[in-house]
């Protein structure tokens, strides 16, 4: 594939190399990243699992692969969200790994973020809950200088609870937002499903088929992108925050951490700019378990209120997650 590649943007490189000066984002501090969704469903559902891409420093070509346990999962389709503006090319359906590959002579979109595909996935009988492992070869992604680019990855997983539970819907819409079922008595926050506005909530708990489960989690890429929150509440019951959960809302303005945080994935806050106020109340935060560049690309000069006794601890913890330099802690 790099020689066709080579071949194809060698034509192109010098009116592009000139108009689109920060391609040299490539060796900046910050790390592209694609990523899988973590859904749930039962035995016979399909379910859809998003492929999206983070911190993109201006790719021209990538060929990515997706591996998945055929014991588990059927491949049924993948519906390509054109984020590039132009299709991408995907390879046999039944092949494993999966093959995604796109080229484009196209520079206005080379530098756009958000979900790439959604592959949708059937759950076998018998099928157990499994990962769904994404890698790359560096020498098959490129930027318009032909320079290999390197990038983080987070798998996916599709959490599969028994056909036979009567009792619950595994995945579902409440009050405008997708919850996945995790455990016996807790949910996932997945996504927004149709609500468009400014505001929103992640509550403490929700009811499902009349019974109550308790809210623990914000999947990975729940609010990435989203280019219309300002505010959001989150629930007291919340203990992780997944990767990329918020990054890019670039009007959000102010967070409260809850209590029972104790996790916060990779790029969770990043690229959020106008988050000028961020309020910790969780003691459970460790170097460990905050994801690198947690806070990255945000508000120059953001107000950072911890409990009392952490601050200090936090102040050091933030900083080398990506939290400005120039905080203000409270």
């Amino acid at each position: 594939m790099k020689k066709i590649i080579f071949a194809m943007l060698a034509v192109i490189l010098t009116v592009l190399v000139v108009s689109h000066p920060h391609a040299a984002n490539a060796s900046g501090e910050t790390i592209p990243s694609f990523a899988l969704s973590t859904v749930g469903g039962r035995m016979g559902d399909t379910v859809h699992v998003e492929l999206s891409l983070a911190d993109n420093p201006g790719i021209t070509a990538f060929q990515i692969q997706i591996g998945y346990s055929v014991k588990d999962l059927e491949l049924v389709s993948i519906e390509d969200k054109q984020l590039f503006g132009e299709a991408i090319s995907y390879g046999q359906q039944d092949a494993n790994p999966y093959t995604i590959s796109w080229f484009s002579s196209a520079s206005e979109n080379m530098y756009n973020n958000g979900v790439l595909a959604v592959l949708k996935f059937r759950i076998k009988n018998g099928a157990e809950s499994s990962s769904i492992t994404l890698s790359y070869d560096q020498e098959n992604v490129f930027n318009i200088s032909l320079t290999s680019i390197p990038f983080q990855t987070t798998d996916g997983k599709v959490i599969v609870t028994s056909k036979e539970n009567k009792k619950t819907e595994v995945q579902k819409e409440i009050g405008g937002a997708v919850y996945s079922v995790v455990s016996g008595n807790t949910v996932e926050y997945i996504r927004l499903a149709k609500y468009n506005g400014t505001k929103t909530s992640i509550p403490n708990e929700v009811f499902i088929a009349g019974t109550k489960y308790k809210v623990t989690s914000i999947a990975a890429n729940a609010f990435s992108g989203n280019e219309k929150l300002k505010a959001v509440t989150i629930g007291k019951n919340v203990k992780t925050i997944g990767a990329n959960a918020f990054y890019n809302c670039k009007k959000l303005k102010k967070i409260i951490i809850p209590a029972k945080v104790k996790k916060i994935g990779t790029k969770a806050f990043a690229n959020c700019k106008k988050l000028t106020k961020i309020t910790i109340k969780s003691k459970k935060l460790k170097n460990e378990t905050v994801g690198n560049q947690a806070f990255k690309g945000g508000y120059s000069r953001p107000t950072v209120k911890t409990p009392k006794k952490y601050k200090n601890v936090y102040k050091k913890l933030l900083k080398a997650k990506g939290m400005s330099k120039y905080a203000l802690y409270k």
